[in-house]
């Protein structure tokens, strides 16, 4: 007889700038994600660690097809354009900021998706804009719509 584990996961976030994964099954599986080393570069810097690290989460997504080949998890930040990467294999933050190229540069990200097949990520901003990312290279692959493609926020 076979018996298959299904892994089940929690993502929380903190307003304390904190992404944290919690696991149903297993306690050990429960961790925090990196964010790097901010603790050495705020004493190198002189400010404190919390200024440090990235804004609050508004919006995230995950997908669990490539999440032992690259990084599986995309995030969106308070008043930021830029979406940052994640890698729940490794329990850090990703290799890639992901820029907007087409988007006017007051627009924030306010939503994020990974692709069933963890291979790419959307990202809908404030002004309308929708754009297309590879997550494994972290490479643009395109603006949706002619000149935006809604006329509000996404």
């Amino acid at each position: 007889e076979i018996f298959q584990l299904e892994i089940q996961s929690r993502y929380r976030l903190g307003m304390d700038r904190t992404f944290r994964v919690t696991c149903t099954v297993r306690d050990e599986f429960n961790a925090e994600l990196s964010q790097g080393s901010v603790i050495k570069k705020a004493k190198l810097k002189g400010v404190k660690a919390e200024e440090l690290r990235l804004p609050p989460i508004t919006a995230f997504s995950a997908e669990e097809a490539r999440e032992r080949d690259w990084d599986n998890i995309a995030s969106c930040h308070r008043d930021m354009s830029v979406v940052r990467t994640w890698n729940l294999q490794n329990k850090c933050i990703g290799k890639h900021k992901l820029v907007p190229r087409g988007v006017p540069g007051a627009a924030k990200a306010e939503c994020v998706v990974v692709s069933h097949c963890g291979n790419f990520i959307l990202i809908g901003y404030s002004s309308g804009h929708v754009e297309g990312f590879n997550i494994q290279s972290g490479l643009h692959r395109g603006v949706f719509g002619e000149s935006k493609s809604h006329d509000g926020p996404v």
